[in-house]
């Protein structure tokens, strides 16, 4: 009976090893792949951007996460875009802290853009710091004061202070 037990152990623990050797295989060819240096300028953003959204769309938060910041290495063009959909994808992944650094990185590229902003905000109400919450959602009102999202976001952050 316990050799019966060792023996479905075994193959079971084969085939678990078998998928996950899978998927590092599919990682490192794609990272041999991304390895070759090209040229990077507006247009291969433009595809990263589209096909970090592909991954996206499929919920594969660590292969977009791969594909963002191995683009970052190369292209020095519109970081800001970059940072904001990593920390989208932290933020999808449930890993709130890495969210707020690429959205502060954004904002860093890209300071007075409303969508970072509302972003970093509300990671910042997520991580429970309310106060710096406020401060982002009123700059957001300060560049565009008919913004009804940051308007109401206040009104709710009052209340929690």
């Amino acid at each position: 009976m316990l050799k019966l037990y060792l023996i479905t152990l075994n193959c079971f623990l084969a085939l678990i090893c078998f998928l996950i050797t899978s998927e590092i295989y599919k990682i490192f060819n794609y990272c041999n792949l991304t390895n070759k240096k090209l040229l990077y300028d507006k247009k291969t953003l433009e595809k990263t951007i589209h096909l970090s959204k592909v991954y996206m769309n499929y919920k594969e938060w660590i292969l977009c996460i791969f594909i963002l910041e191995k683009n970052i290495e190369y292209n020095k063009i519109s970081l800001g875009r970059i940072y904001n959909s990593l920390g989208f994808c932290y933020y999808n992944a449930k890993n709130y802290i890495f969210a707020e650094h690429y959205y502060e990185k954004a904002i860093k590229n890209e300071p007075n853009n409303i969508v970072f902003l509302s972003n970093l905000a509300k990671m910042y109400t997520l991580n429970q710091e309310y106060q710096k919450a406020e401060q982002i959602y009123k700059k957001v009102l300060n560049i565009d004061n008919n913004n009804k999202k940051a308007q109401r976001q206040l009104l709710v952050l009052n209340k929690l202070i």
